[in-house]
């Protein structure tokens, strides 16, 4: 968890998630880069057969993803990676 927060700089960490299979933090970047979206996004870390996979969420401006259901829409995508690839 701690190298995932050191990952994101000055960003201002919202929320944590602390889960051993995907650790996601919550965050407000210095900067908001894309046009039209939340300025909060989640980013999380996992492994899948020796290599590691980062995920980010980038919602729309109001869209509701950038609350909690955006954790759970990583977290669908984590499982549903390691299904696919057998891990």
């Amino acid at each position: 968890m701690a190298d995932l927060e050191n990952a994101v700089g000055t960003a201002d960490i919202l929320d944590r998630k602390p889960d051993p299979d995907l650790p996601l933090i919550r965050l407000r970047p210095p900067e908001n880069g894309f046009a039209g979206a939340d300025s909060v996004q989640w980013r999380g870390t996992f492994l899948v057969n020796g290599h590691m996979v980062a995920l980010g969420l980038y919602a729309p401006a109001r869209g509701g993803n950038s609350a909690s259901s955006g954790a759970g829409l990583l977290q669908e995508l984590s499982r549903r990676t390691r299904a696919a690839s057998g891990a």
